[in-house]
């Protein structure tokens, strides 16, 4: 069983469920930050916040991505773009903040890291605008698992889906990946 009371949670092995959420005013540090709860419903402690690492400040704290190999957890922040990236393999009871992306708007010239997928070596990091409109004109931006740039990619905002249904197929195959 896995939950969170406020922010966003993710189910890990040994019965532990963790949550990036907002930061408020009046509690703990007022920073956000990653709660591990017991999730395990035979454990003595079970429902109890076991550790918490705050990532300092404030901002709209939101979705998160776990990663197998490396176990790293991966948490973005919407309102400055950050993206912090957590060891939850090596303590999963106590995870450990080990970097802190802050160059995603400046490399990519996306804003508001949304959706984390993992693939061999790189994470690719949904956003949801641009930093110069933001019209929600967007893309993928990629980063290795110690979170370095590799690479941005704009989603295409022309009516891509009419194209491709009005182009023969077998450019269609050569299109597609």
């Amino acid at each position: 069983m896995s939950f969170a009371l406020y922010g966003v949670a993710h189910q890990r092995p040994g019965g532990l469920s963790a949550c990036l959420g907002p930061g408020r005013k009046g509690l703990g540090d007022e920073s956000d930050k990653l709660v591990t709860i017991d999730a395990d419903p035979k454990s003595k402690t079970y429902g109890k916040v076991v550790s918490s690492v705050s990532v300092g400040g404030r901002g709209e704290a939101h979705h998160m991505g776990l990663y197998r190999r490396p176990q790293i957890s991966l948490a973005g922040r919407l309102d400055d773009s950050k993206i912090f990236i957590f060891d939850v393999g090596t303590d999963p009871a106590h995870p450990k903040l080990i970097n802190t992306v802050t160059d995603l708007t400046e490399k990519t010239g996306y804003v508001g890291p949304h959706t984390f997928y993992a693939i061999p070596g790189r994470m690719v990091i949904g956003t949801l605008s641009n930093d110069k409109s933001r019209d929600g004109v967007t893309g993928l931006a990629v980063y290795n698992n110690k979170g370095e740039f590799l690479s941005a990619h704009p989603i295409p905002t022309d009516n891509a889906a009419t194209a491709m249904a009005t182009t023969s197929p077998s450019i269609r195959r050569r299109m597609c990946f």
